[in-house]
């Protein structure tokens, strides 16, 4: 719905109960209709800005996969194969010219970023990061299980260099926290408060 594009005033609305009614929309991801909100105040209705910054956070999606494969394997060569495979799929045509599948590449960049913040003991930016991706795809929800499987293989390899994980279990366990806690507060707010 454009119309609810077109005012930026709109977007206060993102976390009142009214969203839903106001926006027209089924599910509830702010952080996407953010960025076509801002597509729209740069470029109208020409899908050229829409296409071109789908284009540049795809880009960014395979970069920062790069760099988590990079830490994980240490290995240059592997970690650009992967991306490569990644990068030129076929599956990846219609998250990337289509700009309202933009979620699924906001929904990557930042679980790649909590996944790297996790990994280097940055807790609260982690915690941060998968609310947004939250926001911008609910199947973020996922995420903190991919981080405890990490842990779990992390301690299974002979060579625990090849992960990057802080050494002190404080700061493991409070980021599990930290995901623990924005993913109820994700629940509430999308299928108590937003109701």
């Amino acid at each position: 719905d454009t119309a609810f594009l077109r005012e930026p005033r709109n977007a206060a609305g993102f976390f009142s109960p009214g969203y839903f009614e106001m926006s027209r929309e089924m599910s509830y991801r702010p952080v996407a209709t953010l960025s076509y909100m801002a597509d729209f105040a740069l470029s109208g209705l020409h899908p050229f800005g829409y296409r071109l910054h789908n284009l540049l956070l795809h880009l960014a999606v395979c970069l920062l996969l790069w760099r988590v494969l990079f830490d994980i394997t240490k290995s240059r060569a592997a970690a650009w194969w992967a991306v490569f495979l990644f990068c030129f799929h076929p599956m990846q045509v219609e998250a990337v010219t289509v700009p309202s599948m933009r979620e699924e590449m906001q929904c990557g960049a930042f679980l790649l970023l909590a996944w790297l913040a996790v990994w280097h003991g940055r807790w609260i930016a982690a915690g941060a990061l998968y609310a947004a991706a939250l926001l911008s795809k609910e199947t973020a929800m996922f995420f903190p299980f991919a981080v405890v499987a990490g842990l779990l293989l992390e301690r299974r390899r002979k060579d625990p260099t090849l992960i990057p994980i802080k050494r002190e279990p404080h700061r493991r366990v409070l980021s599990l926290a930290v995901l623990a806690v924005v993913t109820a507060a994700y629940v509430w707010l999308r299928f108590v408060y937003l109701r």
